[in-house]
């Protein structure tokens, strides 16, 4: 597909736009060969943007620890209008978390629309943030959990904890 008009054109070419679109495919793959309920993706920059390294990488694994109901992505701005020319800042593609429940769907998702992007001639290939974005307007709004943030400590600070499935009722009477 053609590439995004708003872009930096040293840095987002079509290789990379590519691979930035991995990144469900990759975690996909790997539930196939772990039992984990919670799969967590950190882009491999992202402790650069961050002060507090220790405090960050303690609630990584907290977070790690936990169940969701809901795939956590965090962003910049509220939802906005789409275009395929410009990157969306509403979802940041450094972080976020998807419960194996949902990750087959959102995988399965992120495909078809990346592949429409790419074969239709009123899309272009864009960034994964971009088709997120379309996934969570059109097909699982219900299931995708936003919060606001900076590409900084604020992704752990403010995450939302109220995204953490409640416990069996099994286990609330222990």
């Amino acid at each position: 597909g053609e590439l995004p008009v708003h872009r930096n054109h040293a840095k987002d070419t079509k290789e990379y736009l590519a691979l930035l679109n991995t990144k469900l495919e990759w975690m996909y793959r790997i539930s196939e060969i772990v039992e984990d309920d919670t799969f967590v993706w950190l882009d491999i920059g992202i402790l650069k943007h961050i002060r507090d390294t220790h405090r960050f990488l303690d609630e990584l694994e907290r977070i790690h620890r936990q169940s969701f109901d809901k795939v956590v992505l965090p962003g910049w701005s509220e939802a906005s209008s789409f275009s395929a020319d410009t990157v969306t800042s509403h979802f940041f593609g450094c972080f976020f978390v998807v419960p194996r429940k949902h990750l087959g769907a959102f995988f399965k998702h992120s495909k078809t629309v990346l592949t429409d992007m790419c074969t239709q001639s009123m899309y272009k290939l864009c960034w994964e943030t971009n088709i997120w974005t379309i996934i969570d307007s059109c097909a699982m709004y219900d299931d995708i959990r936003w919060y606001t943030c900076d590409q900084d400590d604020s992704l752990i600070l403010s995450f939302p904890w109220d995204a953490v499935a409640a416990p069996p009722n099994h286990l609330l009477n222990l």
